[in-house]
């Protein structure tokens, strides 16, 4: 792998600017920028002609040339954004060297540690089509801060707000932070449970029963980078069935407090059987903290002195297992 594109001096890329500026106006150059920071917010990654068909679909009366655009994405290879410019050749081994037209920008949390994320999305998104929205609402994702307020999301925040008694400004922001969750190819559901035991949310059964549905729906109507900016509803629609099992399985801080007896967890995973976004092994765990649930529930119930065997049948003492 060959090293980063390195940043040019503000002489360079202001000898580079002006030339561009002059033949294509300031209006169109500052444009370009919106344009890539919209797909870098959007899709994460994406081909550099595949934005140049974005723009001129979107832009038609500009006529811009590929060779103008070619010359702006030069500059943002070589400047400092939330993403880079590269030829697959700065990314594997023994990869020709890519012609600038086709280089890829790769928003820079896919990289930062490694190459794992930006290999996971790619395969995800191999074969689908790309959602481009009509332009305004396109280039609202050169925010990288925004996230569409569709009827789920406001849902979903007034459940925060109405159910637990959260004020507007921190339900939006749980909300968001469930978004970006979601939109992350790398988090799982068990995620947003563990958010939520750092965050110390606590909810009732019928809160639990109420925010799974609200999460499902939420789910399937946001717009993911590994769809190339599809919701899983849409994407549905005009793609084959996937006949891919569900992978959700539970992590050690889940697995932990299972092991525990929490009780508020265990109500919690319980839920997500109606969901189908267990894997058959995350299903086997649940049988079995169930079971290790069961037990505890009932030594709370019977009075048993710390140094009596465990009712819960291991041949320990009681304060040496269940009662730690």
């Amino acid at each position: 792998m060959s090293a980063m594109p390195r940043m040019y001096a503000e002489s360079t890329l202001g000898r580079m600017k002006k030339k561009l500026i002059a033949a294509v106006g300031e209006d169109t150059f500052a444009l370009l920028y919106k344009y890539f920071d919209a797909c870098n917010g959007l899709y994460l990654d994406i081909p550099i002609k595949k934005i140049y068909e974005i723009f001129n679909c979107q832009n038609p009366e500009l006529k811009l040339s590929e060779e103008d655009f070619i010359a702006f994405s030069e500059i943002a290879r070589h400047e400092n954004h939330f993403y880079y410019v590269l030829g697959m050749e700065e990314i594997y081994t023994k990869v020709p060297k890519s012609e600038p037209f086709e280089r890829t920008l790769i928003h820079e949390c896919l990289i930062e540690f490694g190459y794992d994320e930006f290999d996971t999305l790619e395969e995800m998104k191999d074969g689908k089509p790309y959602y481009v929205p009509e332009k305004n609402e396109f280039l609202k994702y050169s925010d990288d801060l925004y996230f569409e307020h569709t009827p789920q999301f406001m849902a979903m925040a007034d459940f925060f707000v109405k159910k637990l008694k959260k004020n507007k400004k921190d339900a939006m922001g749980t909300v968001c932070d469930i978004v970006m969750n979601i939109t992350d190819c790398t988090c799982t559901f068990n995620d947003v449970m563990e958010y939520f035991e750092d965050i110390e949310c606590f909810m009732t059964e019928n809160q639990l029963n109420t925010f799974l549905k609200l999460y499902n729906d939420l789910h399937n109507n946001t717009r993911m980078p590994c769809n190339n900016g599809y919701t899983p509803f849409e994407l549905a629609k005009i793609l084959p069935k996937s006949n891919k099992n569900p992978d959700v399985t539970f992590g050690p801080n889940i697995t932990n407090a299972l092991n525990s007896g929490d009780e508020q967890m265990y109500r919690m995973l319980e839920q997500t059987k109606g969901l189908n976004i267990l894997s058959d092994e995350a299903k086997k765990q649940l049988s079995d903290f169930s079971e290790k649930y069961n037990d505890i529930s009932q030594t709370k119930k019977v009075k048993v002195g710390r140094n009596d065997l465990c009712p819960c049948g291991s041949g320990k003492k009681y304060k040496k297992c269940c009662g730690r």
